[in-house]
């Protein structure tokens, strides 16, 4: 035997014959997985005219299951000698070391994970790039497929180390989920709660970093959201990587001084049993802590509830026991555990109470803060509620450019840093009087909170979600004193002076199909608009993004026809920017009416608006109108159609309805020129948008129209038919 030898061809080649058949039955599931989907999708693909982005969890979702199905399977298949009294014996006398065993085998399970995750993968890539009107991103792919293979490391690590100090399947299946999930498991629990009883106003993403899960492959889909978007960021990947070794160099030591005698045991020692126990045990009880910390949702019933769900717990700590050792022997022997959960249960609560407290009143004087800056946080409540508007980023690693263009810029103004404390405290005051009405404040209400980094004197740096559509100091919105400040800000400024060109962006309409040609020329008439913009039109333009202004009573927001999103890459992170096709760019505005309201579309649109019955009954499908204006609340009219009748649900006064707007399509001009001209000249619009779906492709029209009086009383009359 040579001790020095820590890696054996021949024991990695015996490992990798072990697992041929679950290696060939995962390799001929991911390759056919990988064929048949973008087949499939060519196949349904009933819009050529669009070209869609797409990511790898569309193109091949079954790598998910690398981490969380294979390398787990593969691990407990390839070590199961450690459940088996007599493999164990073999095992521990062949002529090999163990630190040589170990390793040989962890190498034969990543080389078959390996090659069924990167295979599998190129052949997705290489179908969906052959074909037509997909735009595959390999800046965006790659990363995923590493994220992935880092967390098969982790994972193959992990169990590994689990099935070392356990002896039975059972128990190398739960202490693997122990090891885990119970870290990240009472993170969550912990870190959640505190983010709750702070109404919103510190956003997850910053809060104590080191506690924050995304960092962890393994884990994040489980626990975030946007955990997929995790699996791209180097952070990550290095987290992971760090934590796999640990997982690693634990389980080779405790490999080397396991002994073949615990084989068959739920655990080498009473010790370690009695910690699974505890573990299992706590885990149950965040669910009534979690209760018991949101205080300001209790009822009388909640009492009863948690006095129930600490009983559910003591039955499970004993459970555990009796399942794991499959004896009733040593219940008494196990009982100052509870004790032990018990402390630890009051400590979790106390501590989620006092930080939360101080992270809730945290508003320090503007002396002591050093400078502010904004970061590229997504609000995704307020991107899902506005997705009628705006075309919402195609995932969440995709950042506004606005907020990545303004991540880094330190503003030190004295001014500003006062405002933004004012606003902070009025957002404090206002969340502590009405904590049961936080969430309609902080995602609902008509106010945009955009994410804050304030860096103190002393080195600290908190984070804050701060209403930035308040009057502050001198009667002004904060929002504005900001874009007033990044005006002047040289680095800003010169970052907002050249887009890309149209080759280096993927571009969608909302509203509309378009072919590439229309794209592109609706793009450069963009940049010709943009080039006529000052500087601080510009930074109004990009800062604000559209969502700020249309909070704005000074901008007219219903005056776009559709909107164009723009994809790119910057700065090393992939970036989307949404523009309305309005007469506020003349040249887009002109463009895009020219390839979507022709003589005969104006034509047809006009027909469906005066005969709105008929053209139900024509299309056999149910259909929608609403009709928007400036500062007042949406009218929305819905026709239903069943049995070939028609009839609009929302409203007793279908008749006058169907004559109102009979007479507002006698204002739609015949042709393109007069109605291009018309939207022009005037500043107040009308928004009419139909919608339907029709042969099962949704279907929607825009019809923008001055705002004559005219069509101002029609306006009010279809208000009071509602």
């Amino acid at each position: 035997m040579n001790k020095k030898k820590i890696f054996s061809r021949t024991l990695y080649m015996e490992g990798i014959r072990q697992l041929r058949i679950i290696g060939f039955i995962f390799l001929i599931i991911y390759v056919l997985e990988a064929v048949l989907i973008p087949l499939n999708r060519a196949s349904l693909n009933h819009n050529p005219s669009r070209s869609t982005m797409i990511g790898i969890n569309t193109m091949h979702p079954v790598i998910y299951l690398t981490y969380t199905v294979l390398a787990p399977i593969m691990t407990l298949y390839l070590f199961r000698f450690l459940t088996k009294r007599n493999s164990s014996d073999f095992y521990h006398s062949i002529p090999h070391t163990r630190t040589c065993l170990y390793i040989s085998y962890i190498a034969a399970i990543l080389t078959w994970v390996g090659v069924i995750l990167f295979v599998s993968s190129g052949i997705s890539v290489c179908i969906f790039s052959w074909l037509p009107y997909y735009s595959v991103q390999l800046s965006m792919v790659i990363p995923y497929i590493i994220g992935v293979f880092t967390a098969s490391i982790g994972v193959v690590c992990g169990v590994s180390l689990a099935q070392c100090i356990t002896g039975t399947v059972l128990s190398n299946i739960i202490v693997s989920g122990i090891i885990f999930f119970f870290p990240r498991l009472l993170t969550f629990a912990i870190t959640e709660n505190i983010l709750d009883k702070t109404y919103g106003l510190i956003p997850g993403e910053y809060f104590m970093p080191a506690l924050n899960g995304k960092y962890n492959l393994i884990t994040t889909v489980f626990f975030n959201r946007n955990g997929l978007s995790d699996f791209t960021k180097y952070s990550s990947w290095i987290y992971t990587f760090i934590l796999a070794i640990i997982y690693f160099a634990a389980g080779l030591y405790l490999f080397n001084k396991r002994h073949s005698e615990n084989a068959e045991n739920p655990a080498s020692s009473r010790w370690l049993q009695a910690v699974y126990r505890i573990c299992i045990t706590l885990a149950f009880c965040l669910i009534p802590i979690c209760t018991i910390c949101q205080d300001y949702l209790w009822s009388t019933n909640d009492l009863t509830g948690i006095f129930t769900l600490y009983c559910i717990a003591v039955v499970i700590y004993f459970l555990f026991e009796i399942i794991t050792t499959k004896t009733v022997r040593n219940l008494l022997k196990v009982v100052p555990g509870l004790i032990v959960i018990a402390v630890l249960n009051i400590g979790i609560i106390f501590f989620i109470n006092t930080v939360s407290d101080y992270q809730l009143n945290f508003c320090p004087e503007s002396s002591e803060v050093a400078y502010i800056n904004s970061q590229t946080y997504i609000n995704s409540a307020i991107l899902e509620s506005e997705s009628k508007f705006f075309l919402v980023a195609p995932s969440d690693n995709t950042y506004r450019f606005s907020d990545i263009l303004c991540e880094n810029i330190k503003i030190d103004d004295e001014k500003i840093i006062a405002a933004t404390l004012e606003a902070l405290e009025s957002d404090i005051e206002h969340l502590q009087l009405n904590p049961e009405l936080s969430y309609e404040y902080m995602y609902r209400d008509s106010s945009l909170f955009r994410t804050f980094a304030i860096h103190m004197k002393n080195g600290r740096t908190y984070y804050r979600r701060i209403n930035v559509n308040q009057t502050v100091a001198s009667s002004s919105k904060l929002y504005t004193m900001i874009n007033s400040y990044l005006s002047d800000n040289l680095k800003y400024t010169e970052s907002l002076e050249h887009l890309p060109d149209f080759k280096d962006t993927t571009i969608n309409l909302s509203d509309k199909n378009a072919t590439n040609t229309q794209k592109n020329h609706l793009y450069n008439a963009f940049l010709e608009d943009y080039a006529t913009f000052s500087t601080e039109e510009k930074v109004n333009f990009i800062a604000e993004n559209y969502l700020y202004r249309r909070y704005d009573n000074d901008f007219n927001y219903y005056n776009y026809v559709d909107v164009m999103t723009v994809y790119f890459s910057f700065k090393g992170k992939m970036c989307y920017l949404d523009i309305p096709i309005t007469p506020e760019l003349p040249n887009t505005f002109k463009t895009y009416l020219n390839y979507y309201y022709d003589d005969d579309s104006l034509k047809d649109l006009k027909n469906i608006l005066s005969h709105i019955e008929d053209y139900v009954l024509e299309i056999r499908e149910s259909f929608d109108i609403s009709v928007d204006v400036q500062g007042e609340q949406s009218i929305d009219f819905y026709y239903s159609y069943t049995n070939d009748s028609v009839e609009c649900v929302n409203t007793t006064h279908q008749s006058e309805v169907s004559d109102i707007f009979n007479k507002l399509s006698e204002y739609i001009p015949d042709t393109t020129a007069e109605y291009t001209d018309s939207l022009m000249e005037c500043d107040s619009y009308i928004k009419i948008v139909l919608q339907s779906y029709e042969y099962d492709n949704y279907a929607d029209n825009t019809i923008l129209m001055p705002m004559t009086y005219e069509v101002s009383e029609l306006y009010k009359q279809l208000g009071d038919s509602k």
